[in-house]
């Protein structure tokens, strides 16, 4: 099947269709899941200005540094981990100026009593659309194709909504 090119302003969102553009392949899904899935993995407070290059320590990647300490983790783990699923999410944050951003590892079970250092977050049962994205390599990942894919769900979110 040939990968429509997203730069010759390819509109139709079908989902299960890899998108191509600018080095990465998008896939759009929807799911149901029948019951919770749960991560383990590590949570990290971040900027809000992260994400543009702003309000971080040159030199310091936080999100870089949370994913290498979730990868070194998975090795220890690995009778807890269910499948290759990672998953990164952007969550809450108490303080103001702030969000909460998890990296995790699909588990077989619910429970993060492991170790002390462990965080859980749990996927509820339900309907959701999934973006996946495919990219060269991890560095290529976090250091570019994620603000791409971020600039691109929020041009088809544009388009459908219109």
């Amino acid at each position: 099947m040939t990968k429509p090119e997203l730069l010759l302003n390819y509109v139709h969102i079908d989902e299960d269709v890899p998108l191509i553009t600018d080095g990465i392949v998008i896939e759009i899904n929807r799911k149901h899941l029948e019951q919770d899935v749960t991560f383990i993995g590590f949570t990290r407070k971040v900027p809000i200005g992260y994400g543009d290059g702003l309000e971080t320590t040159p030199g310091v990647d936080v999100l870089g540094n949370l994913w290498d300490d979730l990868h070194a983790f998975k090795d220890q783990v690995k009778e807890r981990v269910a499948g290759p699923e990672e998953v990164g999410v952007i969550l809450p944050c108490s303080e103001n100026g702030f969000y909460n951003y998890f990296a995790g590892l699909r588990s077989v079970a619910d429970d993060c009593k492991v170790q002390g250092r462990i965080d859980q977050w749990i996927l509820p049962r339900g309907e959701y659309i999934f973006c996946t994205i495919e990219a060269e390599n991890f560095d290529a990942l976090v250091s570019n194709d994620l603000f791409l894919l971020k600039q691109y769900c929020f041009v088809l979110i544009h388009i459908v909504s219109n």
